[in-house]
């Protein structure tokens, strides 16, 4: 919370821990069905607190995904939320052009062609295609809640960013105490590659809108991070934010200019 928003070491520390989960990602995640993967220690404290001491706050690193003892082996968002306390945040995805191009019978359903591009053909990888196995994949969709109950509703489309755009955002509104609105206009940046096997090995980047302070991308680049500055909107993404206020009794909403969407009330 001390840390300015947009400074270089409020970035780079999200940056480096999102390094660390996707690189434990990359190495355990794969169907239920076929892997073990153990997601109950990955998402535990304590691993969290392991990860948490490989960040060099000094010094960008590219770190491998943690071993485990215990281990053996185009999108949509929306969120909807009414008075009666009601909320969903929705994500689906074809991931490019039109999918596989197959459509389910005569349901006008598009499948998806998350196969082609989320699999991978290493025979030793937890996420190799294999028949009747489900693709590990970018979407998300998330919901924080306040004493149980919802309390923000958000998502964007964006593969490998969404999660990155997420955390942002989140951090912007809990740590630093942003609107809604100020959340999502903030500049924007990600770190480069993520899973998608297509892009895995290529180079290391840390992309940033040029709103980003030129001092905060001079200093990232002290860090280590190798920093490829993009336009002033280009960051990416589609935020979608809907915020109970119940001390106030109203609802609040945000969306991201970056794409025009839409922020509708009735």
């Amino acid at each position: 919370k001390s840390l300015n928003a947009l400074g270089a070491e409020h970035i780079h520390l999200l940056a480096e821990a999102k390094k660390l989960a996707f690189a434990d990602r990359n190495r355990y995640a794969g169907d239920p069905a076929f892997v073990k993967w153990p997601l109950d220690t990955l998402m535990s404290k304590a691993h969290a607190e392991q990860r948490r001491k490989e960040i060099d706050p000094r010094q960008a690193r590219w770190p491998a995904g943690a071993v485990i003892p215990e281990h053996d082996g185009d999108t949509s968002y929306f969120a909807v939320a009414d008075g009666e306390g009601n909320a969903l945040s929705f994500i689906h995805s074809l991931s490019n052009s039109f999918g596989s191009c197959f459509v389910a019978g005569e349901t006008g359903i598009t499948l998806n062609n998350r196969a082609g591009r989320g699999f991978s053909l290493d025979p030793n990888h937890p996420n190799v295609i294999a028949p009747g196995r489900r693709t590990m994949h970018t979407l998300n969709a998330w919901m924080m809640c306040n004493d149980g109950q919802p309390w923000v509703i958000g998502g964007t489309p964006g593969g490998d960013q969404q999660t990155q755009w997420s955390t942002q955002i989140i951090s912007y509104l809990v740590d630093h105490g942003l609107s809604l609105q100020d959340a999502i206009d903030a500049p924007r940046w990600f770190s480069y590659p993520g899973t998608d096997p297509a892009s895995l090995g290529r180079t290391p980047v840390l992309r940033t809108e040029d709103r980003l302070p030129a001092a905060t991308r001079e200093a990232l680049g002290k860090l280590g991070h190798v920093v490829e500055t993009l336009g002033p909107w280009s960051g990416g993404g589609a935020v979608q934010l809907i915020q109970y206020d119940r001390e106030f009794g109203v609802m609040r909403a945000g969306t991201d200019p970056r794409i025009g969407g839409l922020a509708l009330g009735y």
